[in-house]
């Protein structure tokens, strides 16, 4: 199910994730990650891509021994001048750790 595409999450978590974790030292620390997404234009349904990666960020968190405290999304439409695409969102996650 996953393949390639959970080795380059994985890649994505040692290389660029790890690299800006503070150390374990019992205070909180926030992760700020950004994730452009094309949205599917139905009104409903799962970004299964981008739920299998925050997935595999906050699984990777937990077993380096980082508690999650808490996970918020905060998505922001692309705008190119006076025309919005609704189609394509930022998503930015703000997942705070210690």
């Amino acid at each position: 199910m996953f393949g390639k595409s959970k080795e380059i999450d994985t890649d994505f978590y040692k290389n660029q994730v790890k690299s800006c974790l503070q150390p374990k030292d019992n205070k909180i620390h926030i992760l700020a990650l950004s994730n452009i997404n094309d949205w599917p234009s139905k009104k409903e349904g799962v970004r299964s891509d981008y739920t299998n990666k925050i997935n595999l960020i906050l699984s990777s968190l937990q077993d380096d021994g980082y508690e999650i405290i808490s996970i918020a999304a905060m998505p922001t439409v692309l705008t190119n001048g006076f025309i919005t695409d609704a189609s394509q969102e930022n998503v930015g996650t703000l997942i705070t750790y210690k």
